[in-house]
């Protein structure tokens, strides 16, 4: 009966953590080198750290 539950929370917990080990994670340079004002501007990612970086340094 509890069975549906746990497997719900594993799934939201698995979410959870992959969202925070990749919010971690440092994009590879050539990601930095590609990224421009115009392609990040197109780009829907809200969460992108290279998008948040390149808002700091404006």
């Amino acid at each position: 009966m509890m069975l549906p539950f746990l497997v719900v929370g594993l799934i939201v917990g698995i979410y959870i953590a992959s969202y925070v080990l990749n919010r971690r994670m440092e994009a590879p340079l050539e990601k930095h080198e590609m990224a421009s004002e115009e392609t990040c501007a197109s780009c829907t990612n809200y969460s992108c750290g290279i998008k948040q970086n390149m808002a700091e340094e404006r």
